[in-house]
């Protein structure tokens, strides 16, 4: 089987004191905030980013609807 390479969604999470972080969330562009959203504590506040991360050792493994935070 051949690998496949797509482009994963990637959600800004900002806290209440500003400090923010770089999510890859595997889903569909529309729903990758949300996803973030309900993942993080109270307060916390997640926004769609342009950037754009190839696929790699950060996000190998991850299953559809997951989220994992891959820096700030």
């Amino acid at each position: 089987m051949s690998k496949v390479y797509m482009s994963m969604p990637l959600v800004e999470v900002t806290g209440p004191d500003g400090y923010r972080e770089l999510w890859a969330v595997a889903s569909s562009y529309d729903e990758a905030v949300g996803i973030a959203q309900k993942l993080v504590p109270q307060g916390f506040t997640a926004t769609p980013s342009t950037r754009r991360l190839p696929a790699g050792e950060k996000i190998e493994g991850l299953c559809w609807g997951e989220a994992r935070r891959i820096g700030s």
